[in-house]
């Protein structure tokens, strides 16, 4: 194509056609012949090496599963079709003589095209360096919604660097402008403390994850399962069914309970038996309860002891310990302790005792 702009160039045209010397605004039709030329031209090969690179690198990333051929591919895909033709008018007007105003527009025009089209590219490449070791699978919910939160702040950065350049360049006083955003920014960080202290308490936690969606938590006197975690706030969803939301700033400053971080879950209780029960029967207890306890499936003693002389009952203090993290099931295992404990008593003669008093009256002779 080059080749044929060079003949043609060459090539006196004008004497075959007189009327390709005719002018208009200060340029010849011969001179608009060139430039189309060279629009078609420019446009074509541009077309024909993005779809060739594309090809060859998408074919190369396959084969050899490099996440480097797989970004390069990516990169490929971000130059937007607008690109092309805009470059192609830039270059292909070089050739007409302008009016100094439309040189300048013209300019203007393309460079804000090719500013968007670097930062697009830029934005890719800080996602891949960001999110290059994550996978789906083994990334855990936190991590991804802080890589997500960084990626947004480092997205924004990026668009209004480029924008402060496209301005300057349009001609716009931009150091005013920045000095003023300055200033401005000063008086809405003052003004706007809450939200500030919200936003890096989220990246806090995003980052040190004390919690993440889908644990079950307990926050002073609210309890329930993490929904979201936002810049400004986190949602909870209360067992039962309301949705709490907390500021970010006060999750960081309280004392959670994370219940889906438990490797098990302990439960300690007493038993209280009569009085009246033999010495015989209170050291058969322990024995006894020992076996009930390792006999429920998912249960595993840790200790029982006749423990101390309450007001109307002998207290005994068991502890055992059951290895899951759904309430449920917890839930399941100490009810099926609980019935066996009270069969066995049963069966052994054994009595619960409850609150009671014994009146002793003392009747005086006269």
């Amino acid at each position: 194509m080059s080749q044929l702009i060079n003949f043609i160039e060459k090539y006196d045209i004008t004497t075959r056609w007189p009327s390709m010397q005719l002018e208009f605004f200060g340029n010849s039709v011969h001179s608009y012949f060139l430039s189309l030329l060279t629009f078609i031209a420019v446009w074509w090969v541009l077309l024909f090496l993005r779809s060739f690179a594309k090809a060859r690198v998408h074919a190369i990333a396959v084969s050899e599963g490099s996440q480097y051929w797989a970004l390069l591919r990516d990169l490929l895909r971000e130059i937007r079709p607008f690109f092309f033709p805009v470059m192609a008018i830039y270059i292909a007007t070089r050739r007409l003589d302008l009016s100094p105003i439309t040189t300048r527009y013209l300019t203007i025009i393309c460079m804000a095209v090719l500013v968007i089209q670097i930062v697009k590219i830029a934005s890719e490449l800080i996602v891949f360096f960001i999110t290059r070791n994550r996978t789906d699978d083994t990334t855990d919910v936190a991590t991804r919604n802080a890589n997500r939160n960084i990626i947004m702040l480092i997205r924004f950065a990026l668009w209004s660097a480029g924008a402060l350049f496209i301005l300057d360049n349009a001609g716009f006083n931009v150091a005013t402008f920045i000095a003023g955003l300055g200033i401005g920014g000063v008086a809405i960080a003052l003004a706007s403390q809450a939200i500030l202290g919200d936003t890096f308490s989220s990246f806090a936690i995003s980052l040190d994850k004390p919690f993440e969606p889908g644990d079950y938590v307990v926050v002073d006197n609210f309890q329930g399962t993490i929904e979201v975690i936002g810049l400004k706030t986190t949602r909870i969803r209360s067992h039962t069914g309301e949705l709490v939301i907390f500021s970010n700033s006060d999750l960081s400053k309280s004392r959670i309970k994370n219940y889906k971080r438990m490797q098990h879950r302990r439960i300690s209780t007493k038993l209280g038996v009569t009085y009246d029960t033999s010495s015989l029967d209170l050291r058969r207890i322990p024995d006894l309860i020992l076996n009930i306890v390792n006999s429920v499936e998912h249960a595993r003693m840790d200790k029982v002891h006749f423990a101390s002389y309450g007001d109307s009952a002998l207290i005994f203090e068991l502890t055992y310990f059951v290895p899951t993290q759904a309430v449920v099931d917890f839930m399941d295992v100490q009810q099926e302790i609980n019935f066996r404990i009270h069969e066995e008593f049963g069966k052994a003669g054994i009595n619960f005792a409850f609150p009671s008093q014994t009146l002793y009256l003392h009747h005086n002779k006269p």
